[in-house]
C-alpha cells in the first residue's frame, strides 16, 4: 500500500515570488519526508530563481530481496538534496537564454561492499556528490531559428568509489560535457532542420574489470578498472515537405548519426554488463497524407 500526501503554499510580493511545499510518502519498501523552497525575481529581461528541494528514491524489489546480494538490516530510501540557482536574460522577442548552476547530494545511498567472505552485501552507505552547470539559448525569427544548450557535471566532495574512475576525478561511466546544436530553415514548404551533439571523452570500466567479479554471475568486480573513451560528435538532419505537389501529403525525410560513429548509449561495461550502443547510420522517410 502507498499513502502519501502534498502541501504547497505561493505568495507573490512585487517582482518576487516564494513557494514552499513539503511531500510525504510511505509505503512498504520505506517512507520519506521531502520539503522544498523555491524564490523567484522578475525585472524586465531579467528573472532568477533560487530553488532547494529534497527527494528520495526508494529500493527496488531487486535490491531488497535479491539472491545476489547478503542482506544485511532494513534498506532505506536514498536522500537527495539539491541548491539550484537560474538566472534568465531575454535579449530580444525572438532570442533568450538562461544559466543554471547546481550542486547535489545522494545520501544514504543503496551501494554494495565485498566482506572478508567474498560475499557482496547492500546497504544504505554510499553517497553521490556533484556540481554543474547546464545554460541554453533559443532564437527565433520568423522562418528560422536554432538553439544551443550545454551542460557540464563533475563529482563534488563524497563519492561512493563504486561509481568513479580508477584516478577517483570523474564518475564512472557518465559524460562530463555535452553540448548540443540545432537551426531550422524554412523556404516555401519545405524545412531542412539539422543538428549536433558534441559528447565529452569519459571515463568507463573496462571489459576485463566488468567481467572480473567474485559475486555470483560477476555482478561486481573485485577491482574497478577504467579507460577513458574519446569524444564523439553526432550528426543529424531532418527534411520537411509539406504540401508535396500542391497536395495533402507530407513527406519528411530523417538521417540520424549521418557520420555512423560508434557511440555506446551506456558505458562499455558496467558490472559484467555488454554495451548499448546507440543506432549506426539510419535514414528513414515518412509519407503522412492529412484528411
Amino acid at each position: 500500500m502507498d499513502r502519501y500526501g502534498y502541501l504547497q503554499y505561493t505568495h507573490q510580493l512585487g517582482s518576487f515570488g516564494m513557494t514552499a511545499g513539503a511531500r510525504y510518502e510511505d509505503n512498504d519498501l520505506g517512507s520519506a519526508f521531502a520539503p522544498r523552497l523555491g524564490l523567484t525575481y522578475v525585472s524586465g529581461p531579467f528573472n532568477a530563481k533560487l530553488l532547494y528541494g529534497e527527494a528520495y528514491r526508494a529500493p527496488t524489489i531487486f535490491q531488497t530481496y535479491s539472491i545476489f546480494f547478503t542482506f544485511k538490516g532494513y534498506l532505506k530510501p536514498e536522500l537527495i538534496r539539491s541548491l539550484e540557482l537560474e538566472m534568465g536574460w531575454r535579449f530580444s522577442p525572438n532570442m533568450q537564454g538562461k544559466i543554471n548552476l547546481y550542486r547535489m547530494a545522494v545520501t544514504q545511498a543503496i551501494s554494495s561492499a565485498l566482506d572478508s567472505g567474498h560475499n557482496y552485501y547492500i546497504f544504505n552507505g554510499g553517497a553521490m556528490h556533484s556540481k554543474g552547470v547546464e545554460a541554453s539559448l533559443d532564437m527565433r525569427a520568423g522562418d528560422w531559428g536554432g538553439f544551443a544548450n550545454l551542460s557540464y557535471t563533475k563529482p563534488d566532495g563524497q563519492v561512493d568509489p563504486f561509481f568513479m574512475s580508477g584516478d577517483q576525478k570523474d564518475f564512472l561511466g557518465l559524460i562530463p560535457l555535452k553540448l548540443n546544436l540545432g537551426a531550422f530553415l524554412r523556404v516555401g514548404p519545405i524545412q531542412v532542420a539539422p543538428s549536433l551533439m558534441y559528447a565529452s571523452s569519459r571515463q568507463t570500466q573496462t571489459a576485463r574489470s566488468a567481467q572480473s567479479g567474485l559475486a555470483p554471475n560477476s555482478l561486481m568486480p573485485a577491482v574497478i578498472e577504467t579507460e577513458s573513451v574519446p569524444a564523439r560528435v553526432l550528426l543529424n538532419l531532418s527534411v520537411t515537405w509539406m504540401r508535396v505537389l500542391g497536395t495533402s501529403m507530407e513527406l519528411r525525410l530523417v538521417g540520424n548519426n549521418l557520420t555512423n560513429v560508434s557511440f555506446p548509449i551506456l558505458q562499455p561495461y558496467f558490472g559484467g554488463h555488454a554495451p548499448l550502443p546507440a543506432n549506426d547510420r539510419r535514414l528513414t522517410a515518412d509519407f503522412i497524407w492529412r484528411f
